[in-house]
């Protein structure tokens, strides 16, 4: 699955190379979803199932964590590079786009196989599915983790596409400038992914704090127009990282070998669902009050959701006493 969507990646770009139609770059965007579709769960599943059979499964966090800090500083190095060769062709981006999965392709190929300690049988690819589906909506735990995911980190993924808007029509900021200022960003956030693991025992401890801060610095971009604000989206990059590290470790120990990639998937698909519904009252939001209130509704529904959580907690601590 993991070769197959690096192939898939690989058609993508290489579909736009040639793409002078809608048609043909809707098509690449297809190719880009089945890759995106494929990797998802499997590389988690993967690494964990690895770790677990040499007796390394705490290490996860660690892990995942290097790796996402890696992915990271790539992306940095691929803005700046892009940036600079667009200047000159989009058709070169657009092959250095291609070759990269192909470089994945030949690593992931590398890979040792590991053997699975899932039972064997004839279970098929639907049984599993709803099998993952029923374990991921029966454990409050990971129901829990699904709803924060699905508000909570799925604001931070959609609000890093519009940071460029932002410091565009809010602050007035140049291209050149938002260009370096995006991979600075994307650099820095490394940080809260390379460091993760450190805090993998706390949990709630760590996600909860970090909702809130969110919330209330989404809301202070509403009302405050002033160059300070680089500073907060810096922290939602990191803010993103760190959640998305911690998140899986807490998933990964939750769920059995054989459920482990439907159940990540079924996170990153509920996710997404928490990503189109807030996504479209943001778009709306945001073309009638401007995209600075986008940015305040963002914050106004993660605080709602942690008030909502504090209550149910409180609700519950007393019906156990």
């Amino acid at each position: 699955m993991l070769v197959l969507s690096g192939l898939f990646f690989f058609l993508c770009y290489l579909t736009w190379l040639f793409s002078y139609s809608f048609w043909l770059f809707l098509l690449g965007i297809a190719f880009r979803t089945l890759g995106g579709t494929l990797v998802s769960g499997t590389l988690e599943a993967y690494i964990y199932d690895f770790l677990k059979i040499h007796g390394k499964e705490d290490e996860f966090e660690k892990i995942w964590g290097r790796g996402t800090a890696l992915n990271a500083i790539g992306i940095a190095i691929a803005l700046a590079i892009g940036g600079i060769a667009s200047q000159y062709s989009y058709e070169l981006v657009l092959v250095f786009s291609a070759l990269s999965p192909l470089v994945i392709v030949v690593v992931t190929l590398l890979l040792p196989d590991i053997k699975s300690d899932a039972p064997a049988g004839g279970k098929g690819y639907l049984a599993y599915f709803i099998g993952g589906i029923r374990r991921a909506f029966s454990s409050k735990v990971l129901v829990r983790i699904l709803i924060y995911s699905a508000i909570v980190y799925a604001a931070l993924g959609m609000l890093d596409e519009y940071d460029q808007v932002l410091m565009s029509s809010w602050l007035g900021l140049p291209n050149s400038f938002i260009g370096i200022w995006l991979a600075t960003c994307v650099a820095i956030s490394s940080i809260g992914a390379f460091f993760a693991h450190k805090v993998k025992n706390m949990g709630w401890k760590v996600l909860n704090p970090i909702a809130v801060a969110t919330g209330i610095l989404l809301i202070i971009v509403t009302f405050f127009r002033s160059p300070f604000l680089l500073g907060i989206l810096v922290l939602m990059y990191v803010f993103a990282l760190l959640i998305s590290v911690i998140v899986q470790g807490m998933i990964q120990r939750e769920i059995a070998t054989d459920e482990r990639a439907t159940i990540t998937s079924v996170n990153a698909v509920v996710t997404e669902a928490g990503a189109t519904v807030l996504g479209l009252a943001f778009g709306f939001i945001a073309n009638q009050y401007g995209i600075q209130v986008g940015y305040g509704f963002f914050g106004v529904v993660i605080l709602v959701y942690m008030s909502g959580q504090l209550i149910i907690g409180r609700i519950k601590s007393r019906n156990v006493k």
